[in-house]
C-alpha cells in the first residue's frame, strides 16, 4: 500500500492518519516511516526538512509533531486574526 502525497491542499491530520495505515500495513520501520513521510511531503511543504534541526530528521515523531504544528489548525487561529486585522479592502471592493 502506497501512501498520498501531501501538498497542503487537504488535512494535515487525514494525511497523517492514513500514512499512519500505509505503515501499520507495510509493517515500516521507523526509519522506513521517516524515509516514506519525506517522500510523501511536495511543494512548499519539503520546506519543513529544512527547518529541522538534524536530530529531527530521523525521528519520525518529531516530523509528523512539527507537520501538525505548522498546518494543522489548531495553532492557525492567531494567524487569521492577524490577517483579517490587517486586511485592507480592494479597489474594487464595496
Amino acid at each position: 500500500m502506497k501512501p498520498q502525497t501531501f501538498d497542503g491542499k487537504d488535512s494535515v491530520h487525514s494525511f497523517l492518519a492514513h500514512f499512519e495505515v500505509c505503515a501499520k500495513f507495510n509493517g515500516w520501520t521507523e526509519t522506513e516511516k521517516v524515509s516514506w513521510l519525506q517522500w510523501c511531503l511536495k511543494g512548499r511543504e519539503q520546506q519543513l526538512l529544512w527547518d529541522l534541526s538534524p536530530g529531527q530528521l530521523t525521528n519520525y515523531g518529531e516530523r509528523s509533531a512539527k507537520l501538525k504544528q505548522r498546518f494543522g489548525s489548531e495553532n492557525q487561529c492567531e494567524v487569521y486574526k492577524l490577517e483579517l486585522r490587517n486586511r485592507r479592502r480592494g479597489p474594487r471592493e464595496l
